[in-house]
């Protein structure tokens, strides 16, 4: 049978590909499991579960959770921006561990296009 190219998907191709996403998915239960030091360790966790800015604003919404206005008077809810701002926020001026910022950060520039999944599988190779 000659003619059009026959897409070949080899086993050894499938087999990385599945040890992949296992690292990610290890990587991910490793990071929810853990205990939340603070909100901003809650923000980059939740982000990591639910990998969707607006889910994450509604569920520190929901839980009752406000941020201070610039002003220092008032309290506010959360909005997109104020969470991606924070996942923006260089690793030094913030409360949370490095590994967590890093593999938070990588999700988050992955899902924006930013980067490739080869980083992501960097992000999850043994701390």
């Amino acid at each position: 049978m000659r003619g059009r190219p026959v897409n070949v998907i080899k086993i050894d191709v499938l087999n990385r590909r599945i040890r992949e996403l296992e690292e990610v998915r290890n990587r991910v239960e490793y990071e929810l499991a853990k205990e939340n030091k603070n909100i901003q360790e809650e923000i980059f966790r939740k982000y990591i579960e639910l990998q969707k800015i607006s889910e994450v604003v509604e569920y520190l919404n929901d839980k009752g959770y406000r941020i201070i206005d610039d002003d220092k008077c008032n309290e506010r809810r959360y909005i997109a921006n104020d969470v991606s701002t924070l996942l923006k926020t260089n690793l030094k001026d913030l409360d949370i561990e490095k590994n967590l910022y890093r593999f938070t950060k990588a999700l988050f520039d992955f899902n924006k296009g930013k980067i490739s999944w080869n980083r992501i599988l960097k992000e999850c190779e043994p701390m």
